[in-house]
């Protein structure tokens, strides 16, 4: 007998197909040797993104910026250039201490390498302060976690004779809750349990804390430091 078709019958009701250009990042050829056409594509490596950084190449990075004697321009503006092309997080900056060595270059006496390391120095600065400007966003919680923070915010309350919605109350909870990662446990208790005993027993922390301009960061950073 005739064996049935496997062809799928056309119509609205067939697979539409996902072109697979969508997730691909479009660039020139630059003529690497490597027998890609003009004009083709290839796919986006998470190494490729700004904020993603391999630890290893800050120190590749830094061996060359660290001795800019040994170097012509050429390779310490491609090292920079690199470089510029990262976000390395603070905590990155201080292990490897490279951004001591970028700062240097600031005053190289080659004019282009002196205003390459100048632009990465602001760009990080810029991109540090706009983050720490982020406003906090509140997290939803389960109705324990929910509970345990209105209990927090009592204690407050109770220690700045204020109201439990008041922005003293509210703001240092939720300071405390990000500062705990958003985790209620044991830390997080008792630590509002420490801070309200020392709001409780001293008048000028409880009048900074309750000012129009409070800054619950840096109060709870003194607090609990």
């Amino acid at each position: 007998p005739p064996r049935a078709s496997s062809r799928r019958p056309q119509g609205d009701g067939r697979l539409r197909q996902i072109r697979i250009d969508n997730f691909l990042k479009r660039q020139p050829d630059t003529g690497g040797g490597l027998g890609v056409s003009s004009g083709s594509s290839r796919q986006v490596r998470i190494t490729d993104m700004r904020g993603v950084v391999v630890v290893e190449d800050l120190y590749r990075y830094k061996e060359v910026l660290r001795a800019p004697e040994r170097w012509s321009p050429g390779q310490l503006l491609d090292t920079l250039n690199k470089l510029a092309a990262k976000q390395p997080s603070r905590e990155l900056l201080k292990l490897t201490k490279i951004g001591a060595h970028v700062k240097r270059l600031t005053n190289h006496p080659d004019a282009e390498v002196a205003r390459a390391a100048s632009a990465i120095c602001d760009s990080w600065l810029a991109h540090f302060i706009e983050v720490q400007s982020r406003q906090q966003l509140d997290v939803a919680c389960d109705a324990a976690c929910t509970e345990q923070r209105r209990r927090t915010r009592q204690l407050l309350a109770a220690a700045l004779s204020c109201s439990e919605d008041s922005p003293a109350a509210v703001g240092i909870e939720r300071q405390l809750f990000f500062n705990y990662r958003s985790l209620v446990g044991h830390n997080y208790w008792q630590a509002a349990r420490r801070l309200t005993a020392k709001l409780r027993s001293d008048a000028s922390l409880r009048a900074a804390a309750t000012a129009a301009d409070a800054d619950y960061k840096g109060l709870l950073a003194a607090l609990t430091g």
